[in-house]
């Protein structure tokens, strides 16, 4: 007598079997595994767009700091205006950045006299980014200063400003200085400027660079501008040169170019010993840059670093 043995089912023999005992939780099961998959395939793709964005905008942003060197070649700014038409005018970019784009246009519109494109590109970056609406005003005001429009320029200079940073601090009151100045009072406005920055604290804190004109500055840097521009007037002769200078240094803390350019001017102004301790000064913040700017600067040819 024959004896036969049933071989067990085989795995898929059984999975069928259990689907077509369970049909409804079976499809249940499948569509659940199918949504999962497309939802992870969504999520997936909305981070990479999300990432794809962020690093778009984070392009646009490095772009729109380096547009200012082409302006260099030529102030009319033709390229940049085409690069601000073609990659700026988006709405949903981010407010900050659509709005620098807009005081970038300004400046252009300055350096072609054009008043009327000045005020309305920065009308254009006031509305898009109140926030930062009184350092887009005092920009608008410095450009005022540039196209001979003192009144104007005063009106746009914010009466109570609230700065966010010490470099837009100075700014504010070397805008100011330079209207004041432009008005007919040039030495009490210059007398007003030293005086302010003799309250600035010594040396000026290191900070988020502030994006102002066609540069970012730390407050120091802006420091060097406004004393510059309070040497403009040679009339209080090598005694006012050195005070303002040696004042600078003060301010400088380990700002470099601010250093070298105070060792320059005191030099200038026959403060030799100032000149030097300033130069050793930026040798001990950085001794291979400063002996690189040693090379380009001939006035500082008469100092050694020791």
């Amino acid at each position: 007598m024959t004896t036969s043995t049933a071989l067990p089912p085989s795995p898929q023999a059984r999975t069928e079997g259990w689907r077509k005992r369970h049909p409804v939780v079976a499809r249940v099961l499948l569509y659940g595994v199918g949504l999962a998959l497309a939802l992870l395939a969504f999520w997936l793709l909305t981070g990479r767009r999300q990432q794809d964005r962020q690093d778009h905008v984070a392009y646009l942003w490095s772009r729109l700091e380096a547009l200012p060197v082409v302006l260099q070649a030529n102030a009319d700014g033709p390229e940049v205006l085409k690069a601000l038409d073609s990659e700026y005018a988006d709405p949903s970019l981010p407010a900050p950045l659509r709005a620098r784009a807009e005081r970038l246009r300004g400046v252009i519109a300055r350096n072609r006299k054009d008043r009327a494109g000045v005020d309305a590109a920065y009308a254009r970056a006031r509305t898009i980014d109140p926030a930062a609406s009184e350092l887009s005003d005092l920009e608008w005001a410095q450009c005022l200063v540039d196209l001979g429009d003192a009144v104007a320029a005063r009106q746009r200079i914010p009466s109570a400003p609230t700065p966010r940073s010490w470099a837009e601090t100075i700014w504010s009151i070397l805008v100011r200085a330079q209207a004041d100045a432009l008005g007919g009072g040039s030495t009490i406005a210059r007398a007003g400027l030293g005086m302010a920055l003799d309250q600035l604290p010594r040396p000026l804190p290191k900070e988020r660079p502030t994006w102002f004109g066609l540069d970012s500055w730390q407050p120091s840097g802006a420091a060097l501008e406004a004393t510059r521009w309070l040497l403009l007037d040679p009339s209080g002769g090598p005694a006012a040169a050195r005070v303002a200078w040696m004042r600078l240094g003060a301010l400088a803390g380990e700002d470099i170019e601010a250093l070298l350019a105070c060792a320059d001017g005191l030099l200038g102004a026959g403060e030799e010993q100032g000149a030097q301790a300033a130069l050793e000064r930026a040798r001990a913040v950085d001794a291979e840059f400063t002996t690189r700017a040693l090379r380009t600067r001939p006035g500082l040819a008469g100092l050694r670093v020791k």
